[in-house]
């Protein structure tokens, strides 16, 4: 049975209460357990609800240009094939228990100039079996166009906005004080966003990353109060980081590189467990 873009995108925000209601803050997964399926079927059977295969990881995943690591292969991002991503997504979505959200990112939804996300490629990425789009975009203008997008496909978008330091450039929308937090959750959910995010400045740091400045916090805080619906935070969240976190009553926090190496880590022990002589 077809259902139409209003009915998709219910239902992708019933699957989210859902996730709400399983755990607070619900942990939005991505890296290794968003792009292979056996990874990602263990998650769901973990109790993970919500998994973010995004094209930096896919990338990743694919070895792009050779490359391993989340940070070399985000720099190359936009080179991946849409069509990886539409088979990654697909193939989640045949493996996953329905009740997962699936948060997709593609080449155009981040930060690139090039090459350009439109209608069209929504709509295969909501066929595929995507609930929502992750947009990381610098310009109010291009999250509104990209929430358009996304809705008219049946899509929910998450988009968001990072305390710039003096001079930094940001992938995401950018403020300056925490006392712009407010301004600009309240901005992107008056223009249609379903989840309003936060970047953190720890991108890639995954277990390096220590206490999350009090000023970043603030704001999360901030955002938290002002956004009823789905909030979420990513960036350098890890388990030692993550409690402070949690008490501003953030809904998700995202995280990708500090499970990869928990995962890896893991791998590399079972592995000499096995090397007896």
């Amino acid at each position: 049975m077809t259902s139409t873009p209003q009915e998709k995108r219910a239902a992708g925000k019933a699957k989210l209460e859902q996730a709400f209601e399983a755990a607070q803050p619900a942990l939005q997964l991505g890296g290794v357990a968003a792009t292979d399926p056996r990874f990602a079927r263990t998650a769901a059977d973990a109790g993970v609800r919500i998994l973010e295969p995004n094209h930096t990881a896919i990338s990743c995943a694919r070895a792009q240009r050779g490359l391993t690591s989340m940070r070399e292969a985000y720099t190359y991002k936009h080179e991946l094939d849409f069509n990886v991503v539409l088979e990654v997504v697909s193939t989640l979505r045949h493996v996953v228990p329905e009740h997962v959200f699936l948060l997709s990112a593609a080449p155009g939804t981040f930060d690139e100039a090039e090459p350009t996300f439109e209608e069209k490629q929504a709509h295969l990425l909501s066929k595929a079996g995507a609930d929502g789009l992750f947009v990381e975009k610098n310009s109010y203008d291009e999250v509104h166009r990209l929430t358009r997008i996304a809705h008219d496909a049946g899509l929910l978008i998450q988009a968001g906005f990072q305390l710039r330091s003096p001079g930094a450039k940001t992938a995401v929308i950018p403020i300056e004080t925490p006392g712009d937090a407010s301004k600009a959750a309240r901005r992107l959910m008056n223009m249609g966003v379903d989840i309003v995010g936060m970047r953190f400045s720890g991108i890639f740091k995954s277990l390096e990353a220590g206490a999350i400045a009090p000023e970043e916090l603030d704001c999360l805080s901030s955002m938290v109060s002002e956004v009823p619906g789905a909030t979420v935070v990513y960036a350098g969240v890890n388990v030692s980081n993550l409690p402070a976190v949690a008490e501003t009553g953030v809904k998700m926090v995202g995280v990708a590189s500090a499970v990869d190496d928990l995962v890896y880590k893991a791998l590399f022990e079972a592995i000499d467990q096995f090397s007896i002589y």
